[in-house]
């Protein structure tokens, strides 16, 4: 039996209030500090502030206004989101869309290794 496929973005359809979302795009960053030796090599390269992300593009709904703004919080896939910024477009040949970015930490790693003592 093959293996399934998602289709869409029916999985989640009224995850924001008043969107009916057309595109979600996940991701993830973070900063680097690099350390060099006494010629200039790169011997070790530290990651700190990472980040996930997600990105929202949709319709807004008719007669709707988009309770979303920066510095909010929007929750998917049980991740608490920060919102970072909303913008809604209207034209006059097409729908009112919005665009919707938002941030998390990640949860921070466990030490690993020793026995706790």
């Amino acid at each position: 039996m093959p293996d399934t496929i998602n289709f869409g973005t029916a999985a989640y359809k009224n995850a924001v209030a008043g969107l009916i979302i057309t595109s979600i795009k996940f991701g993830s960053n973070a900063q680097s500090a690099e350390a060099m030796d006494e010629e200039g090599n790169i011997i070790q390269v530290d990651m700190y502030g990472k980040k996930q992300t997600v990105n929202i593009e949709g319709t807004v709904s008719s007669g709707t206004t988009l309770a979303l703004v920066a510095g909010g919080t929007l929750t998917i896939d049980s991740v608490a989101y920060t919102i970072e910024s909303v913008e809604v477009t209207s034209t006059n040949t097409g729908h009112t869309n919005a665009s919707i970015t938002a941030s998390a930490p990640v949860p921070a790693e466990s030490p690993s290794g020793g026995s706790g003592d």
